[in-house]
């Protein structure tokens, strides 16, 4: 079993790397990559919140479909979340 809190932690670390590698590439005009690195941004954090749920999506697919499932459906968060991510 994995500890939740660690893993979380991992996936927003990394989420902000990926932000920070977006910034840099949107800076650089290389915009198809910039945007690659921030759909990875939303990914990562979208996954840590639901790491933090107790789930533990193993795919782009699934983390989209939990997202929706657990997340917004339930009120946690607003659908513009969930839109933001599934774009």
């Amino acid at each position: 079993m994995n500890d939740t809190p660690t893993e979380a932690k991992q996936e927003l670390i990394r989420a902000r790397k990926s932000l920070a590698a977006s910034i840099v590439l949107q800076k650089e005009e290389l915009l198809e990559d910039s945007l690659s690195r921030a759909y990875y941004a939303v990914l990562h954090t979208a996954r840590a919140v639901l790491v933090s749920e107790g789930l533990d999506p193993q795919s782009h697919e699934a983390v989209k479909r939990l997202f929706g499932l657990h997340i917004v459906k339930q009120g946690k968060m607003e659908a513009r979340y969930a839109h933001i991510l599934r774009e």
